[in-house]
C-alpha cells in the first residue's frame, strides 16, 4: 500500500483542464491584435491580394487548380471565401479572420507551455513570441503561413494532452491529426514538425529500452495510428474541398514552382535564414542556456521545440526564396524552447540557491533577463517600424476602376488587390502572378499578352514589376490608353467597347 508521504513525494503529471485562463487570453489577444490592424487601402504585403482574389473568383464559380492557378494547397482559401460569405468581401473582414487564427496559435502556444511548466512560463512564452521578430507584421495579414501554423499549434497542444493519459486519450490523438491535415492543407511547409511529433510520440510510450517485436509495436502504435488519421484527413479534406486535385495534371501545380525554385540557387542558402535568426539572437540565447541542465536532469520535454527549430532551418536553408514570413516556423518554437529553458534556470537556482552552483546560476539567469530587457526598447521601435510597412494603396486608382466597372467583365493585372476593392474580376489563369511564379516559368510577359489576347480585358493595371509594363508597351499602346498614372501605378482602359 502506497503511504501518503510517498504519493506526495512522487511528481504528478500535470493535467489539462479547461478554464477561463484559456479565453480570457484568447479574448485579449483578440482585443491587441484588432487595435493593430491597417487601414482598408494598405496591402503588408502582396500575397494579400493574390489570396483574397482566389477567394472572389471562387465565390464567382471558379474552381481553384482546374481554372484558378495556385500553388498552395486549398484549405486557407476554402475557409477564406466561406468567411468572406458570412461577413464582407474586404480586405478588413479578411485582417480579422487572420487576427482571430493569430490569437488562437497564441492561446494554443499558451496552453501548451502552461501543460508543461505552469501558467507563469506560459506567459513569458506568449510575450516572447510577440516581441519576436516579423510575429505583430504578420498576426492581421490575410497569408497562409500563419493559419497553418495555427492549426499545427493546435495539433501540438493536443498531442500534449494526449501525452497526459487520460480517458480520452485517442479523442486527442486523433484531433490532432485532423488538426495537422488542416494545417498541411493550408501550406504544405508544415510538414517540418513532422519529424518532431514522431519522435515526441515514440518518446511518450518509451517504458525503457525494448526487448521484443512487441514493445517495439507499442512504441510505434500511436505513430501509426496518427500518421493514418493524417492521410485520411488530408484525403477526406481534398475529396470535400477540392476534388480536381486528384487530376494529375492540378496536382504537378503544387509542386512546380517550389521545385524549380528549389535548384535555382545552391549558394549562400543558410544566409536568409542566419540573417533572420540573428535578429533574434537575444531569443537564442534564451532558448540555448537551459537545455545542458534539461539534459542532465533527464527533463526532455524540450526535444520536441529544439527538434521543429533544427528542422525547420534545414527545411528553410535548402529552399529559394525564403521570405520573412517564412522565419514565422522558426520563432514560435524558439519562443516554446526558451520560456521552457527560463524555467530550468529559475528552478535550477530555487534547488541550490544556498550553494556555489546556485549563485552562479541565478547570477546568470539574472544577467541574461538584464540583457533581454535591456533590448526591449529596440524590439518596440522594430514592431512599430514593422506595423507601418503596409503599401499604401491608391484611393483614385480604385475609384477610377469602379467608374468603368458596368462595361468591365476582367481585368489584367500584377497587383490583384485593386480589382479586388473595385469588385473586379481577373482571368483566373493570371490571378496568381508573383515573383516565384515568374522565375519559374520565365514566361511573364507572355503570360499576360496571351491573357490580354484571350481575355480582351476592359482593364489593365500595373503596379509591382515595372518591367511587364515595358514589355507589353507595343501591344498597350495599339488597344489600350493610360488613364491614370500616380508612382509605380498605371491604369489602362481598352480603347473598343468590351468583348
Amino acid at each position: 500500500m502506497t503511504s501518503l508521504s510517498q504519493t506526495q513525494g512522487r511528481k504528478q503529471p500535470r493535467k489539462y483542464s479547461p478554464d477561463i485562463l484559456g479565453a480570457l487570453v484568447f479574448s485579449g489577444l483578440c482585443i491587441f491584435f484588432a487595435f493593430l490592424l491597417p487601414d482598408t487601402l494598405c496591402e503588408i504585403d502582396p500575397d494579400e491580394g493574390i489570396n483574397v482574389i482566389k477567394a472572389l473568383l471562387m465565390d464567382r464559380g471558379h474552381l481553384l487548380y482546374s481554372d484558378i492557378y495556385s500553388d498552395q494547397p486549398p484549405f486557407f482559401h476554402s475557409l477564406l471565401v466561406s468567411w468572406f460569405r458570412l461577413f464582407d468581401f474586404s480586405l478588413t473582414a479578411g485582417r480579422l479572420l487572420a487576427v482571430l487564427l493569430a490569437a488562437t496559435l497564441v492561446t494554443a502556444l499558451f496552453l501548451t507551455v502552461r501543460l508543461q511548466r505552469g501558467a507563469w512560463w506560459a506567459f513569458a512564452a506568449v510575450v516572447l513570441l510577440l516581441f519576436s521578430n516579423y510575429f505583430l507584421l504578420y498576426a492581421r495579414a490575410v497569408m497562409i503561413g500563419l493559419p497553418s501554423l495555427c492549426f499545427a499549434m493546435g495539433a501540438v497542444f493536443c498531442l500534449q494532452v494526449y501525452k497526459q493519459g487520460d480517458d480520452r486519450r485517442i479523442f486527442h490523438l486523433l484531433a490532432a491529426a485532423v488538426l495537422m491535415a488542416m494545417a498541411f492543407l493550408t501550406k504544405m511547409a508544415v510538414a517540418v514538425l513532422l519529424p518532431a511529433i514522431i519522435l515526441d510520440l515514440i518518446r511518450s510510450e518509451w517504458q525503457g529500452r525494448p526487448r521484443s517485436l512487441g514493445d517495439v509495436g507499442k512504441l510505434l502504435r500511436p505513430v501509426g495510428i496518427w500518421f493514418a488519421a493524417l492521410l485520411a484527413g488530408i484525403l477526406l479534406l481534398t475529396l470535400l474541398l477540392a476534388p480536381q486535385l486528384f487530376d494529375a495534371s492540378n496536382f504537378q501545380q503544387l509542386f512546380g514552382t517550389h521545385r524549380i525554385l528549389s535548384r535555382a540557387i545552391v549558394s549562400q542558402r543558410w544566409q536568409a535564414v542566419l540573417t533572420f535568426i540573428a535578429k533574434d539572437r537575444d531569443l537564442v540565447v534564451l532558448a540555448g542556456i537551459g537545455i545542458v541542465p534539461m539534459l542532465l536532469r533527464k527533463k526532455y520535454d524540450f526535444i520536441f521545440p529544439l527538434g521543429w527549430v533544427l528542422v525547420a532551418c534545414a527545411a528553410f536553408a535548402s529552399h529559394h526564396p525564403v521570405w520573412m514570413h517564412h522565419y514565422l516556423y522558426i520563432s514560435i518554437p524558439l519562443a516554446w524552447l526558451a520560456a521552457l529553458t527560463c524555467s530550468e534556470m529559475v528552478a535550477a537556482f530555487g534547488r541550490h540557491h544556498a550553494g556555489g552552483t546556485g549563485l552562479i546560476t541565478g547570477a546568470g539567469a539574472a544577467l541574461v533577463l538584464l540583457w533581454y530587457l535591456a533590448l526591449v526598447p529596440a524590439k518596440v521601435d522594430r514592431i512599430k517600424t514593422q506595423l507601418a510597412w503596409s503599401a499604401r494603396l491608391d484611393l483614385k486608382t480604385v475609384q477610377l476602376m469602379k467608374s468603368y466597372a458596368a462595361d468591365t467583365k476582367w481585368v489584367v493585372t500584377d497587383r490583384p488587390v485593386y480589382p479586388f476593392l473595385a469588385g473586379l474580376s481577373v482571368p483566373p489563369k493570371v490571378a496568381y502572378i508573383s515573383r516565384k511564379r515568374i522565375l519559374s516559368e520565365k514566361t511573364g510577359a507572355d503570360l499576360l499578352r496571351q491573357a490580354i489576347m484571350e481575355y480582351e480585358p476592359r482593364q489593365i493595371l500595373f503596379s509591382r514589376f515595372d518591367w511587364l509594363n515595358a514589355a507589353l508597351q507595343p501591344l498597350l499602346a495599339e488597344q489600350y490608353t493610360k488613364v491614370h498614372e500616380q508612382g509605380r501605378v498605371r491604369l489602362y482602359v481598352r480603347n473598343n467597347s468590351v468583348r
